[in-house]
């Protein structure tokens, strides 16, 4: 059997949470010299994956459509959620930690929402109803993480220059998010629709983690400011996912209620 080109890709963004996990540690194990190999090997099939890539334009071959991308790109995103879940998961337990435990469950709840949408992708508007009901789910989890993070003034680190990386990825994602979920919406296709508010929701949940990390490293100002800022910016993030829910449920029940009277 084949082995397909962009499995690498895959493995590459699943070695990511032990390989910063490994890398905020000093003390060198077998674990870290093993984390550090898999993640070259899964690099060096990352390049190649775009190495193929640009064959196929240099060959006038035809790339995928944006849908194809999306749903692909749903499915890594997919399959990292419940990996980085479980990492979270794991070294809660371990240490022990609320904070990544909270953490667990909401990637946990964030990949059962891209599951389902992958599992019913030929399903009609109901998947935007339903899936708006997971993002009232999904946004009780993302209130208590905020919640946790405000109350306890909860300090969020990364080593070295991670947050500037962290950062440039967090807004890339923010306004990849809008644009897919604004443009899937003109092309009225459900799943995508349903996707893209997933995606938009977990994006604002990533900027909320980075500002919490942004004033832990470069904030001078005590945890009044922290919390201030926190809390603004907390609320917020929990209206727009609750907005999104309420956009997709009504969307979905109007739309099916239209299909059925034209039937």
């Amino acid at each position: 059997m084949k082995f397909p080109y962009y499995i690498s890709t895959i493995l590459f963004i699943l070695c990511i949470p032990p390989l910063v996990f490994v890398l905020s540690h000093e003390d060198a194990s077998l674990i870290a010299y093993a984390v550090y190999a898999l993640s070259a090997v899964t690099l060096a099939g990352s390049v190649r994956d775009i190495v193929h890539l640009a064959g196929r334009i240099r060959a006038g071959l035809p790339l995928p459509d944006a849908e194809t991308r999306r749903l692909a790109g749903l499915r890594i995103s997919l399959l990292a959620g419940f990996a980085y879940g479980a990492f979270k998961l794991a070294l809660g337990l371990i240490i022990p930690s609320l904070w990544l435990v909270l953490m667990s469950l909401y990637y946990f709840c964030l990949a059962s929402s891209r599951l389902y949408i992958v599992r019913n992708m030929d399903m009609d508007w109901r998947l935007c109803f339903r899936t708006g009901l997971m993002l009232l789910v999904l946004n009780v989890f993302a209130g208590g993480v905020i919640t946790y993070v405000v109350i306890r003034s909860h300090v969020i680190t990364y080593p070295g220059y991670a947050i500037y990386a962290i950062a440039a990825w967090s807004f890339i994602s923010l306004s990849m998010a809008v644009k897919s979920l604004a443009g899937f919406a003109r092309r009225g296709r459900p799943a995508l629709i349903a996707a893209s508010a997933v995606k938009l929701s977990g994006a604002l949940v990533s900027l909320f983690i980075l500002q919490t990390a942004m004033i832990s490293t470069f904030g001078e100002n005590g945890d009044g400011f922290g919390r201030l800022m926190g809390s603004s910016l907390g609320f917020a993030v929990v209206i727009l996912i609750l907005l999104l829910a309420a956009m997709l449920i009504v969307l979905g029940r109007r739309k099916e209620h239209a299909g059925r009277q034209e039937a």
